[in-house]
């Protein structure tokens, strides 16, 4: 069996939608039409009750005008049998009202009644229903009373007969009689009511024949009219159908399956795309580890280097402050032997004026001689003492020759000790300077390692990062070729719906082929683990 193609399936859905709607649009008029028939009874009973008021309101009016000869109803009514038959019962208010509803009331076809509390006519006692209505009014505010028994299928509306002053001449204070025996002019018993007080009321009630037949009139009416609408739409909606929906939708379906094999063509590319930069990452991820790993040595390297570095400044700092100590002795032992041999220079002065008070002496002493000697024998002592005294100041001066020979060849010795520790010291600074330029060197050449450790360092952390963009770049390959996978299974999956749609259109259309191959590396699984390179540590 052919299946029914899209817009037919429209169509029919429409039409029976439309069918659908129309019957729940007959319920609901037919259920408006009843509260419209409902409310058009009860308007139609209030007017014809609120005229026999208003003949009540007319008659009374006239009583009060005098327009009644009021003697010669009593005379009339003095011949009658039956004072219903009396004109004067007809000019009550309450009779002319009721006596005006009553003949609309038949020709409408409504039932009127006139219920009231002890009636003094005996047909217009009031039935259960009545008496709930003569409650209802008891409330003042009451004016009408209207209900819709769908049970026993009747229609109920009522306006209440209160007693205005007119009424009261008949049925107000017995010691107002006019006949002066308590009763009134109809010679019934005066009740001793008063004004607004409740009488009784007007009742008309229908039966549901003519509201059914109003009822079924208004629902054949709106049938027929639902039907020749559902006729047009349908014919319409076909129409609009074919023209509106379902050429656009085989345009659509066109567009679509074009759009479905250039997301083929895409999810191929995306393939072939996610396979060369997975290999990529790869020999990347390959490459990193072999450069984490030299750097992992020379990091090693750097570091014992700058440990070296560190220790040789250590030993350089040592040496210096020690080739320093030596200097600042070797200046003290400079100075002390410059005053070594200023001393010997001083004690060589003294030797000299000690030779020379020796020589002045001996002078002396030789004088003195040639004078003992010219004294003869009175000069033998001083002669003697005089030869002692030139003994003493050769041997003073011997002794200082020796001395100053000594102290010569001291000055000798000191000058060339003070020129050797001058050397000594010269040297000392030239080491002292050396040390210091050492120092310097080997701290440059600590700090430069201890800056090449960090640059390493940062740069093992840059490799690192590396090696985890790397597999991050690795891991969205593979969703990547996954994603393209799901896309071309997606893609056929749209072509099985294309064809489904155009089928259910109506239109052939050739399907496509769509294949997506997955790439796989030669050692099998492209994005196993034995791929990924070690982390940095």
């Amino acid at each position: 069996m052919k299946k029914l193609t899209l817009g037919v399936k429209i169509t029919l859905a429409s039409i029976l939608a439309v069918f659908f709607s129309s019957i729940i649009s007959l319920i609901i008029q037919n259920h408006q039409v009843t509260k419209s028939v409902e409310e058009s009874t009860k308007d139609r009973m209030k007017i014809i009750l609120q005229e026999g008021e208003a003949a009540r309101a007319a008659t009374s009016a006239l009583w009060k005008k005098g327009a009644f000869d009021k003697a010669r109803l009593l005379e009339d009514l003095k011949t009658r049998k039956d004072y219903h038959d009396a004109v004067i019962y007809n000019t009550v208010p309450v009779v002319a009202a009721w006596n005006a509803i009553r003949p609309v009331a038949e020709s409408e076809g409504f039932t009127f009644h006139v219920p009231a509390d002890e009636p003094r006519n005996k047909d217009n006692a009031p039935s259960s229903e009545e008496r709930e209505i003569l409650r209802y009014f008891a409330n003042e505010s009451n004016e009408e009373y209207f209900k819709v028994d769908r049970e026993n299928k009747k229609i109920t509306y009522a306006r209440p007969i209160r007693l205005s002053a007119d009424c009261l001449g008949c049925h107000g204070d017995p010691a107002n009689s006019p006949t002066g025996d308590g009763k009134d002019i109809l010679g019934f018993k005066m009740e001793n009511w008063i004004e607004g007080q409740l009488h009784g009321t007007f009742v008309l009630t229908s039966d549901f024949k003519m509201l059914d037949a109003n009822i079924r009139e208004g629902s054949v009416n709106a049938a027929i009219s639902s039907f020749f609408i559902l006729l047009i739409v349908a014919i319409v909606f076909y129409f609009l159908n074919r023209r509106m929906i379902v050429l656009p939708l085989n345009q659509a379906i066109d567009s679509i399956n074009g759009a479905s094999i250039q997301t083929n063509g895409a999810s191929q590319e995306i393939s072939n795309a996610s396979h060369q930069l997975a290999e990529g990452a790869s020999r990347q991820a390959a490459a990193i580890e072999e450069t984490s790993a030299s750097i992992e040595e020379l990091t090693s390297m750097t570091k014992t280097t700058t440990e070296n570095a560190q220790g040789a400044q250590g030993l350089a700092e040592e040496t210096r402050l020690k080739a320093e100590s030596g200097s600042q002795e070797m200046q003290e032992m400079t100075i002390a032997v410059q005053s070594i041999k200023s001393a010997s220079d001083d004690i060589a002065k003294i030797i000299k004026s000690i030779d020379e008070i020796a020589f002045q002496t001996n002078i002396l002493a030789l004088n003195a001689a040639v004078e003992a000697a010219r004294a003869g024998e009175a000069g033998a002592g001083f002669s003697v003492v005089a030869e002692e005294v030139r003994n003493l100041a050769q041997r003073s001066a011997i002794a200082a020759r020796e001395t100053s020979d000594k102290i010569a060849e001291s000055i000798q010795r000191s000058n060339r000790g003070v020129e050797i520790s001058t050397r000594v010291s010269k040297t000392f600074q030239e080491i002292v300077e050396r040390i210091r330029l050492i120092d310097q060197t080997i701290s440059q050449i600590a700090s430069a390692s201890k800056e090449q450790s960090t640059g390493i360092g940062q740069i093992n952390s840059a490799i690192s990062e590396l090696d985890k963009t790397t597999q991050s770049n690795a891991a969205s390959s593979e969703e990547l070729a996954a994603a393209a996978q799901e896309l071309s299974a997606q893609a056929n999956s749209l072509q099985d719906s294309i064809q489904d749609l155009s089928s259910l259109v109506g239109v052939n259309i050739e399907p496509s082929p769509i294949q997506v191959r997955i790439p796989k590396s030669n050692d099998g699984d492209f994005f196993s683990d034995s791929h990924h390179p070690k982390r940095l540590k």
